[in-house]
């Protein structure tokens, strides 16, 4: 029997054409044996060489009734049955008789030699698998990722790269917080070409939903027509006016911070037509305006207020002032109050700079004009403040 550390060869593994010939092989075995002796050549194979008295192992004959496979047994010379042997068993249980104990005949001195000097078999740990010649034969095989289709997959992105570093993955002080987001302008349709508005970027609140999702909170961000790529990590939802955006907030809720960042037009017109309106002479069309629904005012006053709910307010005049009087007027805990009186270009709305005012019942607090990435920043680590103590 072959010890495995001998190397029993697997099936497939020299690859095809790499085998040896059935006669080195069975002289290599019986060179490690030395239990069994070879026949001297192939041709004139008979009966005689088989297991039982008859040339073939009952049950086991191959081609030409010679046993073992045929070709196998007839490169087996047994020793000869001695016929004073006592029997195996019975006549009729198993029909095979036990052998002789009569020495075996050595190895032929050309085989010996040649089993001794052919490296047949192949030592644990030291055969390698011949290259496959049929890809598609490769039972463990992915053709998109062997690259066999076209070019590589790409690699997943990072889920926090281009976000705020403040927060890298062993901080997280915002870890199971919803934080609810508005961004953006609303348009209020007049007819299918005009429309209300503002001239918000959304950039700001995007900002923010960047800055609270890598401070780990789950961030939902309510998006007016915008054109910014979505945060990694945040679940974005688009609308267009302002009473689909009223419509977003109350589905998302619960949450328990809410930034309304986005510049809602307050009017929108009564009336919108469905083909363009044309000129008619030297009179405009008559538009009526109705107000829109106060997102801000109704999330304050509604049962599933936010623990800390932050308002917004574009100021062109008495920045400070005004944003008091809204704090008071809207029922908020934070108004974030910035100047946005600067010309096109310069202004806040659509620029890449910030300079706000946090304007509470406690007081008010003021920053230096800075990116709105960084200010963004400041904003998320001052709710992490809130939620620390309180908890």
């Amino acid at each position: 029997m072959l010890e495995p550390d001998e190397g029993a060869m697997a099936c497939g593994e020299f690859g095809p054409g790499r085998l040896p010939e059935p006669p080195a092989i069975m002289a290599a075995i019986a060179a490690l044996l030395a239990t069994i002796e070879t026949a001297p050549r192939l041709p004139g194979l008979d009966s005689g060489f088989g297991l039982g008295p008859e040339g073939a192992a009952t049950g086991d004959t191959g081609p030409d009734g010679l046993g073992l496979g045929g070709l196998t047994a007839g490169l087996i010379a047994r020793r000869p049955l001695d016929p004073d042997a006592p029997p195996l068993a019975e006549p009729g249980e198993t029909g095979l008789r036990e052998f002789s104990a009569a020495p075996l005949a050595p190895l032929p001195e050309a085989t010996a030699e040649f089993a001794a000097s052919t490296p047949l078999v192949s030592k644990k740990g030291k055969a390698k698998p011949a290259p496959p010649t049929d890809p598609d034969a490769i039972a463990s095989s992915d053709r998109h990722a062997l690259h066999l289709d076209g070019p590589a997959p790409a690699q997943l992105d990072n889920p926090l790269e281009g976000q705020p570093d403040f927060a890298d993955e062993q901080h997280r002080p915002l870890h199971g917080i919803h934080i609810l987001i508005t961004a953006g302008p609303t348009h209020e349709p007049i007819d299918p070409v005009r429309y209300i508005a503002n001239r918000s970027s959304g950039r700001q609140g995007f900002a923010i939903a960047a800055a609270a999702v890598a401070a780990g909170a789950r961030v939902t961000l309510v998006a007016g027509p915008v054109m910014l790529a979505t945060p990694p990590g945040v679940d974005r939802i688009d609308v267009e006016t302002a009473r689909e955006m009223a419509a977003a907030v109350d589905k998302a809720l619960p949450a328990e911070v809410a930034f309304m960042v986005a510049a809602v037009a307050d009017w929108r017109s009564r009336d919108t037509a469905s083909q363009k309106m044309k000129k008619r002479g030297s009179a405009p069309p008559a538009l009526l305006l109705t107000e829109n629904p106060d997102i801000l005012a109704s999330l304050a006053s509604g049962r599933k207020r936010p623990r800390l709910l932050i308002g917004f307010a574009a100021e062109t005049e008495n920045v400070i002032p005004n944003a008091q009087e809204k704090l008071k007027r809207k029922a908020v805990d934070w108004i974030v109050a910035n100047d946005v009186s600067g010309a096109r270009g310069e202004s806040v709305m659509g620029g890449a700079e910030n300079r706000v005012h946090i304007v509470t019942r406690a007081g008010v607090e003021s920053w230096d004009n800075l990116p709105k990435d960084e200010v963004a920043r400041k904003l998320i680590e001052k709710v992490a403040d809130v939620f620390v103590k309180s908890d």
